[in-house]
């Protein structure tokens, strides 16, 4: 059982967001992005950066990124895909999410979440979603421990 545990343990930190950081006036469209965080159901990819991490007091941001990787040489092609952009914080462990994240388009592909707070620490997942209207048409789920 212990093994078990050990082993669950370390799946879960490997397999955590390890996010880079945007640097203040750096041009988002010239950040050299490589891999995926995650991918959406229909093979499109998302990525993403704090801008502002958040603590346990205060707000934070992050840029996200959607679009395509170039199977090449894994260069990252942000494209707007189908449908509205939204992300939502979510603590599976706890089946609750934080406070509603603000999403404001800034380029092709490129966004920012703002209004970013988790409300204790521990496993969370950015759900960031493809929406028409209320229905949600994709999903992509990026794992967080904070």
């Amino acid at each position: 059982m212990r093994t078990l545990v050990l082993f669950v343990l370390g799946l879960c930190t490997i397999s955590c967001a390890k996010p880079t950081y945007v640097s203040p006036g750096q041009d988002l469209n010239q950040q050299k992005v490589t891999g995926c965080a995650a991918h959406f159901k229909s093979g499109d990819c998302v990525t993403w950066n704090w801008e502002t991490k958040s603590t346990p007091t205060t707000f934070g941001t992050f840029i996200v990124k959607t679009g395509r990787l170039n199977k090449a040489d894994q260069s990252f092609l942000a494209q707007d895909l189908e449908g509205h952009l939204a992300v939502v914080l979510w603590m599976p462990g706890m089946g609750h999410g934080s406070s509603p994240v603000t999403v404001e388009k800034l380029d092709i592909g490129t966004y920012r979440a703002s209004r970013v707070f988790f409300t204790m620490a521990g496993d969370w997942e950015i759900r960031v979603q493809l929406k028409d209207g209320d229905e949600i048409k994709d999903e992509a789920v990026i794992p967080l421990i904070f």
